[in-house]
């Protein structure tokens, strides 16, 4: 019953955030000014896509490189490119039904780095899958795209996969916690800090005993700052003068170390994130899918570049709804396409390009006739 209210309950919270998305205008993007020259192998041959065959929107950007992740029939092929889009790596991650590629980041060695996070699901007699044990992984390939070692994490779903970090000479990995105890139900933030071998040096929760979910990773001069919202007053976190049950879901502020020991934890502003993960770096520091510089910047923000005079940002734009959507599904499917906007310091746009990729909706169609 737990899984169930748990389950129900992080879904609520997923479909309240898209809902903030919602009163965009469906439109297609408009096309303007003149490719810069450095920008047109990038654009003219649509190297950085977005559409939906990509998982989870398919970008994990650092500063100069990103890793693209392509849903193939052999499983989720990873492919890092270069900013110029130049490919210097790929891998194939094979497919099994109960896990997926939930992050990945390009390291600093030139190589990269992705989890692979098991999905637990509800089995036919009333089990769980999970029930018979399970087990997640990271794994870290070279600037070849060759294996170097994988890390098991035992009893460990895909949510403690939210974001990869490399720090110092290490991987931390932050995530979601949630767990059915003898005694009640605990659910807070998963962090694991691992070396360049592989092995999992540290772990520790930041935890209470009522949902919650991790909001943002903010890195600090000594470690880290993680927005939690969080309906737990136990625990790591704490009442709040003057509240009553039942109560709501507050925003927390928790500080780790790069040893991700628990320095302190604090309200904090309400700090209702939709986007967890940056989507590149811009003028040296990490910034997000929300941030105001992208205001004019059609839908969702996929991933940026810096190129110093200019910056490329790729984003995924809606631009209608299917007209003839078999009336079973619930799911509204919407037609897409990739956008490409070069814009200079000052915030002007230089130009902008558009590339369908909105699904076959007429074959899906046919298969729920």
């Amino acid at each position: 019953m737990k899984k169930v209210f748990a389950a129900a309950l992080i879904m609520l919270m997923l479909l309240t955030g898209c809902a903030k998305q919602t009163g965009a205008v469906l439109a297609p993007a408009k096309e303007m000014g003149e490719v810069p020259f450095e920008f047109r192998e990038i654009i003219e041959n649509d190297l950085f896509p977005t559409g939906r065959r990509y998982s989870l929107r398919g970008a994990y950007p650092s500063a100069d490189r990103v890793v693209l992740t392509e849903l193939t029939v052999d499983g989720t092929r990873l492919i890092l490119r270069d900013m110029y889009g130049k490919t210097l790596a790929e891998h194939t991650e094979p497919f099994l039904e109960d896990t997926r590629v939930c992050q990945a980041l390009a390291t600093s060695d030139g190589g990269f780095i992705y989890a692979v996070g098991f999905e637990d699901r509800a089995l036919p007699d009333g089990g769980w899958l999970s029930d018979n044990g399970f087990s997640s992984k990271v794994v870290k390939c070279s600037a070849m795209g060759e294996i170097e070692w994988e890390a098991v994490f035992e009893q460990i779903d895909y949510g403690a996969f939210q974001r990869i970090i490399e720090r110092d000479g290490y991987y931390y990995c932050f995530g979601s916690y949630q767990v059915d105890e003898p005694h009640g139900w605990i659910c807070g933030v998963d962090m694991h800090k691992l070396d360049k071998d592989g092995d999992i040096v540290k772990r520790n929760i930041v935890s209470g005993s009522d949902a919650c979910s991790l909001d943002r990773i903010e890195q600090t001069e000594t470690g880290f700052l993680i927005h939690i919202d969080s309906q737990s007053r136990d625990g790591d976190f704490f009442p709040i003068e003057g509240e009553e049950w039942p109560y709501y879901a507050k925003c927390f502020s928790a500080e780790v170390d790069l040893n991700l020991e628990k320095k302190g934890i604090d309200l904090a502003d309400e700090c209702d994130y939709f986007y967890d993960t940056p989507v590149g770096v811009l003028d040296g520091c990490e910034v997000y899918a929300d941030d105001p510089v992208f205001k004019d910047v059609p839908e969702i923000v996929i991933l940026v570049f810096d190129y110093g005079d200019n910056y490329l940002v790729v984003s995924e734009n809606y631009t209608g709804k299917y007209e003839d959507q078999p009336p079973l599904i619930s799911a509204v499917w919407e037609y897409t396409e990739t956008v490409y906007s070069v814009f200079n310091k000052d915030g002007k746009l230089i130009c902008r390009r558009t590339y369908d990729t909105s699904p076959d909706f007429e074959s899906m169609a046919q298969k729920h006739e």
